[in-house]
């Protein structure tokens, strides 16, 4: 049975608006439509609230609530939503739509990833994430069907539906766990309340699944699996899979402690971490073979679906800033300590040269290293931003803004500009490109002049001689 020409929505015309084409997906609160928006003239994704929830007034709250969140987080590794709305018991939400597939498919192709090829997936993810934690927002539900890969080689984290503000968390429903079991942090199964840093195990176990090609935990049952992430610890994906590099082991680790406190404060910390694992890692890990057929758990299976569940109420530990790094590897064949009779004469030479070596470190840290903002204009946001922080610089991603000249996703103006000499751990900002602004020309046809020169400038046109 073709379930597209079956559901009644394909064909219609919403909100006088966005005549719908097809269904891409179905989850557990919505549905999502391939739709053209005839006011303007352009393909959007429509996510459709399933009626069961559009019936209850507290969902569409948080879901309206939902769009002025998404809406006001402006990343070019977000999709990107454009507008909310209702018609008659319909809610919806037009967004950006995003043609390629999802790293669910890349999954069930490939079976898995090499490191740094994974890396080079969770680096614009952490991204888009750390740019939502900035903002206050938690995703609260981070895996594999939820990052888009576009045909031109973008990473986009899609459905932000279940992300509210921080401060809004209390407001989840009493006895509900919101969630997919597979990626669910601890915290998230003993209270139901998630934070910055369960997006950050999320992220941890995503990682896993990447470069081993099967989740941590399998279970006859969804409790079950929930069981494992709150009594056991993620396994190394080393042990598994031996040629996955220990750093990978380490971020792995670090991101999905059973301990919040002991993870990355957020996404943005575990970004430095994975920015500072890819560099270190060796370029011969990536050209690994790709591995056995995946045999982790379908996409079917419970742990791959967002799912409400009862749990017991208690309260998660507040945030904790600490940054966690990567450690580089030391060599086992380090040269063993030397043994034997240091004269009294050696060790008067020590403190003469401590005593230099502190002077010259203190002038040296007296004066403010210099750095040079490097040419960042035309460049992928995300590989801007690894480029300046390993530079020494803090990055902040504006507001992206409308250019004629730069694509979307590319950067088109930073402050200071190129070859500014600024101090190093300076702010260094960086406006993204959301690429030609699209207009729809007016229809003039059978008008005066005047009226049609009208009509043109109000569309924000010129009128050419």
């Amino acid at each position: 049975m073709d379930t597209t020409t079956a559901d009644p929505l394909v064909g219609r015309l919403l909100d006088g608006r966005y005549r719908i084409e097809s269904r891409i997906a179905r989850g557990g609160m919505a549905t999502v439509y391939l739709a053209l928006d005839i006011r303007l003239d352009r393909t959007v994704a429509l996510k459709v609230m399933h009626r069961s929830l559009a019936e209850d007034p507290a969902f569409v709250r948080r879901f309206i609530g939902e769009a002025k969140s998404v809406a006001s987080l402006s990343h070019p590794n977000v999709v990107h939503v454009f507008d909310q709305g209702t018609d008659n018991d319909i809610v919806y939400l037009s967004m950006e739509y995003v043609p390629g597939k999802t790293l669910r498919d890349v999954l069930r192709e490939r079976g898995r990833l090499p490191a740094r090829e994974a890396l080079e997936v969770m680096i614009p993810v952490l991204a888009a994430l750390g740019a939502a934690h900035q903002a206050g927002m938690v995703h609260r539900d981070v895996k594999p069907e939820n990052v888009l890969l576009t045909d031109d080689g973008r990473v986009k984290v899609v459905d932000f539906g279940l992300a509210r503000a921080i401060e809004a968390t209390n407001q989840t429903r009493t006895g509900v766990m919101i969630g997919t079991i597979g990626y669910m942090a601890p915290e998230q199964v003993t209270s139901g309340v998630a934070d910055v840093r369960s997006d950050v195990y999320a992220a941890g176990i995503m990682l896993f699944e990447l470069v081993t090609g099967q989740q941590p935990y399998e279970g006859a049952t969804p409790m079950s699996i929930a069981y494992k992430h709150v009594h056991e610890s993620v396994p190394a994906p080393s042990s598994l899979v031996p040629d996955v590099p220990p750093l990978i082991d380490t971020l792995v680790g670090q991101a999905t402690a059973r301990d919040p406190d002991d993870r990355p404060a957020d996404a943005t910390a575990l970004l430095v971490a994975a920015v500072d694992a890819h560099r270190m890692l060796p370029r011969t890990a990536q050209t690994a073979a790709h591995a056995q057929p995946y045999t982790g758990a379908p996409a079917a299976n419970p742990a791959n679906a967002t799912m409400h569940m009862p749990q017991p109420g208690t309260q998660p530990a507040a945030p904790n800033r600490t940054m966690v790094q990567p450690r580089a590897e030391v060599s086992s064949h380090a040269a063993p300590a030397r043994k034997g009779f240091r004269p009294h004469w050696f060790l008067i030479v020590v403190a003469a040269v401590m005593a230099v070596a502190i002077g010259l470190t203190g002038w040296y840290f007296s004066q403010s290293a210099q750095v040079t903002v490097p040419e960042l204009l035309g460049t992928n946001v995300t590989i801007a931003q690894q480029n300046a922080v390993k530079l020494g610089f803090r990055v902040q991603v504006a507001q992206a803004q409308y250019s004629e000249k730069y694509g979307e996703g590319q950067v088109m103006s930073t402050d200071p500009v190129a070859k500014t000499q600024v101090d190093s751990g300076s702010v260094l900002t960086i406006v993204p490109s959301l690429g030609p602004k699209r207009v729809l020309v007016p229809k003039t046809e059978g008008m005066g002049e005047a009226d049609a020169r009208i009509a043109v400038n109000n569309a924000g046109l010129n009128v050419g001689s």
